[in-house]
């Protein structure tokens, strides 16, 4: 009994502990429950409500040794703390600075979600963006910031202001599909159906990049790439290129690949162009072809005058301008490389041409062409290695070996001046000029009848000390000698002091001639007296021959002048000849004399000596025999008289 009693006690004992233990830790799973309902309404609430930060302001400032001054702050009406330390923050207004202290950008949205490590702002909303001084403005849909590399994209429906320095200035205002700016480089890129417009143009391109300038916030240059297109509005006109650029400091433009461009009054294409809106220069470079005004080239467009007879000016008066680098500064006029003006039938062509036009300091506009030069006017040429015009006095010296051409008329010089303003071409030293004549050999030169048995066409060669040309006259002076070439030793040639000769109205070949001074023909070889090369020589003081418009060739020949001809056996003389090339006819006048190995033909009037006759049909002439002949025919008749049968 004692023995269960004190059994059951123990039973109570142990049940009692265990109850004991079993309470206590029921109690801790109960703290640990409570607690941990605690931490999670703390959590809920804290997920339902999060904090909420009126008049939001967060600034950041550079690190040393620029700790003092502010780099970025981010302001807005309140911010709403998310995970992370992310907020998002109405009416937010960014402001980032410079270590000087400089505003660099300012940005505007009605929302966004500002990254407080990254410190990046981001929002699908409108925006509004300036830089510091306000010149640049530009708003869009949908944006992102970053501080750290200080980079802004704007995604969509970008719409730009750039304010010019001038306060007078429109604006230049810039749609894009979306647009990137770094505020480091100060360097803003348009993406994407790019559109530009101001006062005066209008463009669109592909990319259109827009730079500050390193110590201003005004923007110094602006590229635009891809299928650049401009449209003048105040001034109407239009360019193009693959890519251009503008310059602000200068005012320059610079179009570049497939460049081509019209406006005032100027058009053309190249593969660069260059134009300073402050001086209103321009560089043009490689494969230039231009088309401008002739008063727009200076002096350069005195080279292309038109006051020549012969010469035709386009009409629209735009001068055509090919070369490989084309430069306008000032009143400078320069084009270097494969050089070719053109002016309707007026042209120039030259390695280099150079110009100046004459200004209220310097009077005396003047234009240098070089290297192979070639001025053509209506037909007419002249090339050389040197061109210089002045144009105080209309002037164009072609030196370097000059030649000039006209049709078939060509001729050469040491030095060849051409007188604008009358045409007037002057050569000078050693002058070698040759021109047609008509097949047969009789044209000007071949004026007597053994010259002609050549019946293929001829050329005449003209050498003299100088040459003077004008209109359709030409004048030869000093040593003239006068050839007809090919030379064989007995071709028709002349000589004199001086030496006209005027041109045809087509200016092909010569339709008169008139030698004057001291003036020898001859044609043949001496000391022959028959056959094609028969020796015939004329000495007179002046000789004109004159030639058929249709045939070319000559049809009278007038000698004046103390005339003296020898022909075979017979010398006629007098004080005036005239010799028709038709029937072979010569007239003399003057105390006219011919006188024969057999006998003199005189007269106080004149005579006429039928030359393919060989014999006089003039009246009122006188016969004297000459002695010798008298004698042999007396010999002659003496012996047919001695001869006869005596009488039976």
């Amino acid at each position: 009994m004692n023995t269960k009693h004190s059994t059951l006690n123990a039973q109570r004992s142990t049940f009692n502990e265990a109850c004991a233990y079993w309470t206590l830790d029921v109690g801790r799973w109960m703290f640990w429950l409570f607690l941990l309902c605690l931490m999670l309404h703390v959590s809920l609430s804290q997920t339902a409500s999060p904090t909420v930060i009126k008049g939001f302001n967060v600034s950041k400032y550079f690190p040393a040794p620029h700790f003092s001054q502010i780099e970025m702050k981010l302001t807005g009406t309140e911010g709403i703390e998310l995970p992370g330390k992310q907020f998002k923050v109405t009416q937010p207004r960014l402001v980032t600075f410079r270590k000087n202290g400089e505003r660099e950008i300012e940005i505007e949205a009605p929302h966004c979600n500002y990254d407080d490590p990254a410190r990046s702002l981001e929002s699908p909303e409108h925006l509004s963006v300036k830089t510091g001084d306000g010149r640049f403005r530009i708003q869009g849909d949908g944006f992102s910031f970053r501080q750290r590399d200080k980079i802004l994209i704007i995604s969509n429906n970008v719409q730009a202001v750039i304010e010019r320095l001038t306060n007078n200035a429109a604006p230049l205002v810039i749609t894009a599909s979306w647009f990137e700016f770094n505020a480091e480089t100060r360097r803003g890129v348009f993406h994407d159906n790019v559109k530009g417009e101001d006062a005066d143009y209008a463009f669109t391109c592909g990319l259109l990049a827009v730079n500050a300038g390193t110590n201003k916030n005004s923007f110094e240059l602006i590229e635009a790439t891809d299928s650049l297109e401009i449209t003048g509005k105040s001034k109407p006109g239009r360019a193009s290129a693959q890519r251009g650029i503008y310059h602000r400091a200068d005012e320059r433009v610079e179009l570049i690949g497939d460049a081509t461009w019209a406006f005032d009054g100027k058009s053309g294409k190249a593969d660069r162009i260059t134009a300073r809106k402050t001086d209103e220069s321009y560089e043009a470079v490689g494969n230039v072809v231009m088309k401008m005004p002739r008063e727009s080239l200076g002096a350069a467009g005195g080279l292309l005058s038109t006051n020549n007879p012969g010469a035709r000016s386009s009409g629209n008066n735009l001068v055509e301008i090919q070369t490989d680098h084309l430069t306008k500064r000032g009143n400078r006029l320069l084009a270097d490389g494969a050089v070719r003006l053109t002016d309707g039938t007026n042209q120039l062509s030259c390695d280099r041409l150079e110009a100046l036009t004459a200004t209220k300091t310097t009077s005396e506009g003047t234009a240098t062409a070089t290297g192979n030069v070639f001025v053509e006017r209506g037909g007419a040429g002249i090339r050389s290695e040197r061109a210089d015009y002045t144009k105080a006095d209309s002037k164009i010296v072609f030196t370097g070996n000059p030649r000039f051409i006209q049709d078939k008329i060509q001729g050469k010089a040491t030095r060849v001046t051409v007188l604008t303003t009358t045409g007037e071409v002057f050569a000078e030293n050693d002058v070698t000029v040759a021109f047609p004549l008509a097949a047969g050999g009789g044209s000007l030169l071949g004026f007597f009848p053994g010259a002609e048995t050549n019946r293929v066409a001829q050329q005449a060669e003209i050498v003299a000390q100088n040459f003077l040309l004008k209109e359709r006259v030409g004048k030869f002076t000093g040593d003239v000698q006068a050839h007809q070439i090919p030379r064989t030793g007995g071709e028709p040639r002349l000589q004199a002091d001086e030496l006209e000769v005027r041109i045809a109205a087509d200016r092909r070949h010569a339709e008169s001639l008139q030698a004057r001074k001291n003036v020898i023909y001859e044609q043949g070889i001496a000391g022959v007296t028959n056959g094609p090369n028969a020796y015939v020589k004329m000495v007179s003081e002046t000789l004109t021959a004159s030639a058929d418009a249709t045939t070319k060739e000559l049809t009278q020949l007038v000698a004046a002048g103390g005339v003296e001809l020898t022909q075979a056996d017979s010398v006629a003389t007098g004080e005036r000849a005239i010799y028709t090339r038709g029937d072979q006819v010569l007239k003399l006048l003057g105390n006219p004399q011919i006188k024969t190995t057999d006998a003199t033909f005189s007269s106080e009037q004149e005579l006429i000596w039928d030359n393919a006759q060989k014999k006089a049909v003039s009246t009122n002439y006188k016969i004297t025999v000459n002695p010798e002949t008298l004698k042999r025919v007396e010999e002659s008749q003496k012996l047919q008289t001695n001869a006869l049968p005596a009488n039976p």
